[in-house]
């Protein structure tokens, strides 16, 4: 091969590639274009997510949601059942969670899967509010209310 014939071959190689890569280019410039943000934004009076809607919860639900939430708790990670327990009476008849789960075991075996809300009443104690529960299986429940969703449980 000739000198010249390799200078040749090496132009047209370095054409092909450039002219490939101008091609590429072409075709993917959707993803080479550059994107500006405006830090200057405006608050959006009508945004939906900043919207403050007042709910009301009456107390019925409000118990149903807490002895839903307990009962979840008991199926899927019976640990933090086990800590909503009141303190006082975990140490007194649950000093354990071995012993916390027997109970459980005998509250399953009574259909407290399929167990709803039959009554409760409401009383105070300390400033907080109390829901006595019965459920459709005759267990009981007491749920001292710490704050809103936030309780701890007598069984």
């Amino acid at each position: 091969m000739k000198k010249s014939d390799f200078k040749l071959l090496v132009i047209g190689v370095a054409l092909l590639v450039l002219i490939s890569g101008i091609i590429y280019f072409i075709v993917n410039i959707d993803s080479y274009k550059v994107y500006k943000f405006d830090f200057n934004l405006k608050k959006r009076e009508n945004y939906a997510a900043n919207e403050v809607i007042a709910t009301y919860v009456d107390e019925e639900t409000l118990v149903q949601n807490y002895y839903k939430d307990f009962i979840t708790l008991l199926i899927y990670n019976r640990e933090e059942a086990y800590k909503s327990l009141k303190t006082s009476i975990k140490k007194e008849n649950y000093p354990t969670i071995d012993e916390f789960n027997t109970r459980i075991e005998q509250m399953m075996e009574n259909n407290l899967l399929y167990s709803e809300v039959k009554e409760y009443r409401k009383g105070n104690d300390e400033d907080k509010n109390v829901y006595y529960v019965t459920d459709t299986s005759n267990n009981q429940f007491t749920f001292i209310e710490n704050s809103i969703m936030d309780y701890s449980v007598i069984i």
